[in-house]
């Protein structure tokens, strides 16, 4: 799956339950939804900024999120958010929703900023209950292709480059000649 996109779609402020808040929009594949930004407590710039650090993070850590909606913690504690878990080469992701008395409770062990919002995932979990839990999944490399940071880049069209190495070799028939010995190099060399 090659398609990831969270971003601001509507930033004109609009009055939602009482809350400013703008449209937001995230594309995972095929799949896509808007959704409500609240504007009381963080900013459109505080999002897109945590939305940064956190597809940055995943490329580090195992585990990472973004925030779609955040309520004030200090009145009425609400975050929706899109959790990435970081497999090998692979990052699931999963809607999680933190409200009610978890969230008071975890609330109260520390605030909830764009700093500490990391320390607030929990392990992956594939079953609730009996019932699968919703999730996506993406290629890590394919993250990083669709940063924009790569945009016109050099560094893009290398990415680019081993993305269809890789496949080539691990999946089609290895037209470019890649070996075992190529790859384990190539990985000690970045």
């Amino acid at each position: 799956m090659s398609n990831f996109l969270i971003h601001v779609l509507d930033s004109n402020v609009i009055t939602s339950y009482g809350m400013p808040c703008c449209i937001g929009e995230i594309q995972i594949g095929k799949f896509k939804e808007a959704f409500e930004m609240p504007l009381e407590y963080w900013t459109i710039a505080d999002y897109q900024k945590q939305w940064k650090a956190g597809i940055e993070r995943i490329k580090t850590y195992n585990q990472s999120y973004l925030v779609a909606e955040l309520q004030d913690p200090n009145q009425a504690p609400r975050a929706v958010l899109w959790v990435f878990y970081k497999e090998g080469d692979k990052i699931y992701i999963q809607n999680h929703m933190l409200f009610r008395k978890r969230f008071i409770n975890l609330l109260k062990k520390r605030p909830f900023t764009a700093e500490t919002c990391y320390e607030f995932i929990s392990p992956r979990e594939t079953m609730s209950g009996e019932d699968p839990i919703s999730e996506w999944v993406i290629d890590l490399i394919n993250l990083t292709f669709l940063d924009t940071k790569y945009h016109g880049q050099p560094k893009r069209k290398e990415i680019g480059r081993v993305k269809e190495a890789l496949v080539d070799y691990f999946v089609y028939d290895n037209e470019y000649g890649s070996s075992d010995e190529l790859w384990q190099n190539y990985s000690t060399m970045i």
